[in-house]
């Protein structure tokens, strides 16, 4: 359960902190669209 849940938590701090940063959008598509999976960017989006 930790080891499947260790990515999403990652992947939701990441983007929460790129969100926080103001990094522009489109920066932020292009990492969701590239390391983040289909299951974890319906959760996060």
């Amino acid at each position: 359960m930790t080891v499947v849940n260790a990515p999403y938590l990652y992947h939701q701090e990441y983007l929460k902190i790129l969100f926080h940063t103001n990094i522009d959008q489109s920066k932020t598509e292009e990492f969701i669209k590239e390391y983040v999976s289909d299951d974890i960017k319906d959760a996060v989006t």
